[in-house]
């Protein structure tokens, strides 16, 4: 029960904190953090026996999927290094969901903390993103959030349209 009360701070303090003081790429990223908790929760509470991890969880997996392809859009367009790092421990967390497919005799305390162990250093990801966000604004004055190529690249095209 511990676990619970550590992981719901931890959630809570860090997802409050990036939407408080994060630039765009973090604040994003904690509102899709908290809608695949709040949707992974609901889908435990529907059905019991993907709550105890005893077989694969086909819509836990589809969150996490949609979540790791949220993530990856984040990583390509934002001018930060710690959406990429965030997206890989996805995919670390896709690959667990895809071993109790291919092994569904991989013991169900395996495959619970298996997928619920790499949310953690990704909300400390979301909290160092903020403050190195914070560090900057405070140096700089600015933080572009967006990467400044992809804007070009955009500016371009829609002065040639006009």
């Amino acid at each position: 029960m511990t676990h619970i009360v550590v992981f719901n701070i931890l959630w809570l303090t860090c997802c409050a904190y990036a939407l408080h003081s994060g630039g765009a790429p973090e604040r994003w990223a904690a509102a899709l953090e908290i809608v695949a908790i709040f949707l992974t929760t609901l889908v435990q509470a529907l059905f019991r026996a993907h709550r105890y991890y005893t077989e694969f969880s086909t819509g836990i997996f589809v969150i996490d999927s949609v979540f790791l392809i949220a993530l990856c859009a984040i990583a390509l367009t934002a001018d930060r290094f710690w959406p990429m790092l965030a997206a890989g421990f996805q995919v670390a967390d896709i690959a667990v969901h895809l071993c109790k497919l291919a092994a569904p005799e991989i013991l169900s305390l395996g495959y619970g903390i298996g997928i619920a162990s790499w949310v953690y250093p990704k909300l400390i990801l979301f909290a160092i993103g903020t403050w190195r966000h914070q560090q900057r604004l405070a140096r700089y004055g600015k933080d572009p959030a967006w990467s400044r190529r992809r804007c070009a690249a955009s500016e371009r095209i829609s002065s040639r349209s006009s």
